[in-house]
C-alpha cells in the first residue's frame, strides 16, 4: 500500500467483491453503528471517504442515522452507497441525505475504482481549501480584535461627553471614527466611510488613521485636514484596480466659545442641536468625496451654539435600506426626532434609544454602520 493511499470508512457489511477491490489500494476501517462511528471519528483523522454498504434497501434504512451524522462532520467526507435493489425514489432520498454517489449493479470493477479515486481526490482538495479557510478565518479574528482595540474610548471629561454606536457588516469594517482632544478646550470628531466592505476597506482605514494621527494635532482647520487626506487618497486609489472613494466629515468644537467648524466631503448630514435655543443645524456636504479628483475644493463652515450643544454624526449604513429614498428619509427623520427630544445630560439613555431604533427599523444589514454622539456645555464638568 502506498503512502498516499486513502483511508476508507466501511459502514455496514460490504459485498465481498467490493471489499477485495478496495483492500488492495486503501486502508479500510469497519464501523458497525453510530456510537462506534463517533468513537472512530474522534480517534482517526485520516479518513477520506465513507462507503455505506447494505444488502437491501431495508438494511440501508437502518444506517440513515449514521449517514446523517457523517454529513455534519469535519473534515468533509464524501459518502458512497453500495446497495443493490434501490428504486429510483430511494436513490433520490439518499442523495438528499448527503450520499454523493450510488453504485450500480452488477458491480463494474472499473466504475468502483474510478469513483473511489475521484471522490478521495475531491475530498483531499476540498479539505485543503477548508484548512486554508480556517487559517484565514483565524487571521481575520485577530485583525478584528486589533481594529476594535483602536476604537476611541467613550469620553466623560470636563465639559464633554462622547459615545458611539458601531457595527461592522462583517468581521472587519470600512468605517473609521476618532475623538481627538485638542488644545485650548477644543475637540475634534472625525467619521469616514470607505466604499466597499471587509478587508480592503479596513486596510484603507488603517492607512488613513496613521496619516490622521499626526495631522489633526498640527492642523485644526477642517478644510485643510480634508485637503491633505484627499491628496493622499487620490495617490493611493490611483494605483488600485477598482474605483474607490471615501466619504468623510470632520468637526472641530470649541467648548469655551460654542463655535462648531466642519467640512463634509460627500458624507451623510451631521446634526448639531443648540439645546438652549432648541435649534437643529444640519452639517451638509461641502465637497465631493475624497479620493476621486485632486482638484476637489474643500470648505470650512462655521456655526455658533450658545451654551449647551449636542452633535450626531452617522454613516449611511445607519438608515439606508436598499434603493428607497423615501424610506431612508423617513428613517433619518425618526432618528433626528429622538436626538432632538432627549434631555441634556442624558447621553447614555439617548444612545440606547437610538440603537434600539436602528435595530428595529433595520434588523438585517447590508453595510457597516456607525453613529457618533457628543455633548458639551455648562454643567457637564460636574457630572
Amino acid at each position: 500500500m502506498s503512502e498516499s493511499a486513502g483511508t476508507i470508512l466501511l459502514l455496514g457489511t460490504p459485498q465481498p467483491l467490493m471489499r477485495s477491490l478496495l483492500s488492495m489500494q486503501y486502508r479500510l476501517l469497519e464501523v458497525k453503528d453510530v456510537s462506534h462511528l463517533r468513537r472512530v471519528m474522534e480517534r482517526v483523522t485520516t479518513v477520506e471517504l465513507v462507503l455505506v454498504s447494505a444488502a437491501s434497501a431495508e438494511k440501508a434504512e437502518k444506517l440513515k442515522e449514521a449517514i446523517h451524522e457523517l454529513r455534519n462532520v469535519e473534515p468533509l467526507l464524501p459518502i458512497l452507497l453500495d446497495c443493490p435493489g434501490l428504486y429510483f425514489e430511494d436513490r433520490l432520498l439518499y442523495f438528499d441525505r448527503g450520499v454523493a454517489y450510488i453504485f450500480s449493479y452488477p458491480l463494474d470493477v472499473r466504475e468502483v475504482r474510478l469513483m473511489v479515486q475521484k471522490y478521495i481526490a475531491h475530498a483531499r482538495s476540498l479539505n485543503e481549501r477548508m484548512s486554508r479557510f480556517h487559517a484565514v478565518q483565524k487571521e481575520l479574528n485577530i485583525a478584528t480584535l486589533v481594529q476594535k482595540s483602536l476604537h476611541p474610548q467613550k469620553v466623560k471629561k470636563g465639559a464633554i461627553r462622547f459615545t458611539y454606536i458601531h457595527q461592522p457588516y462583517y468581521l472587519l469594517g470600512g468605517d473609521l471614527f476618532e475623538f481627538i482632544p485638542l488644545d485650548d478646550g477644543k475637540a475634534a470628531l472625525f467619521l469616514l466611510d470607505v466604499s466597499g466592505h471587509g478587508f480592503s476597506a479596513c486596510l484603507i482605514t488603517m492607512a488613513i488613521r496613521t496619516l490622521l494621527g499626526g495631522l489633526a494635532t498640527k492642523v485644526t482647520d477642517p478644510a485643510t485636514v480634508m485637503k491633505e487626506l484627499d491628496a493622499h487618497l487620490c495617490r493611493l486609489f490611483f494605483r488600485l484596480p477598482e474605483t474607490m472613494f471615501v466619504s468623510c466629515i470632520y468637526v472641530v468644537i470649541d467648548v469655551s466659545t460654542g463655535t462648531v467648524e466642519y467640512a463634509n466631503a460627500g458624507h451623510p448630514n451631521g446634526y448639531v442641536l443648540d439645546m438652549e435655543a432648541n435649534t437643529l443645524h444640519c452639517l451638509g456636504s461641502t465637497s465631493l468625496p475624497l479620493g476621486i479628483i485632486e482638484t476637489n475644493r474643500h470648505e470650512t463652515k462655521r456655526l455658533e451654539v450658545e451654551k449647551m450643544g449636542r452633535l450626531m454624526l452617522m454613516t449611511d449604513g445607519v438608515y439606508e435600506k436598499g434603493h428607497d429614498p423615501e424610506g431612508n428619509a423617513k428613517r433619518i427623520e425618526q432618528l433626528t426626532t429622538i436626538f432632538r427630544s432627549s434631555d441634556y445630560h442624558e447621553l447614555d439613555p439617548l444612545q440606547m434609544r437610538l440603537k434600539q431604533e436602528i435595530q428595529k427599523e433595520h434588523p438585517t444589514r447590508e453595510d457597516d454602520y456607525t453613529m457618533l454622539l457628543i455633548e458639551w456645555g455648562e454643567g457637564n464638568e460636574h457630572r
